[in-house]
């Protein structure tokens, strides 16, 4: 049972380099036209700016609810709030990156 953690965190490991071999792998296609690459950067940059957009917002409910946390519970238990958070930001912003990379390579590949 003390070796559940150590499981996880290797788990995770594991698909987080496998990720990363995907997202290598679909960068290495071809992008396609001129006009295909303009309108995928186009595609790109309102994403981002969509996300941003989101985790703006979402900024000032992750400060309450650590607040919130560390006053009732412990401040450890509202920083593994954060923590959790921070890396739910690093996994959208690396999926909505990976997917925009994606979408014009496809529209390639099925030209």
């Amino acid at each position: 049972m003390q070796s559940l953690p150590f499981q996880a965190m290797g788990t995770g490991g594991f698909a987080l380099l496998v990720a990363l071999g995907l997202y290598f792998r679909v960068k290495a296609q071809p992008e396609g036209n001129e006009a295909m690459q303009r309108i995928g950067r186009y595609i790109r940059e309102g994403a981002m700016a969509f996300l941003t957009r989101q985790y703006q917002g979402l900024a000032g409910y992750t400060a309450v609810v650590f607040a919130l946390l560390a006053w009732k519970l412990s401040v450890p238990a509202g920083l593994a709030f954060v923590a959790g958070a921070f890396l739910s930001i690093l996994a959208g912003i690396f999926g909505m990156k990976s997917a925009t990379y994606a979408n014009v390579r496809t529209a390639e590949a099925a030209r």
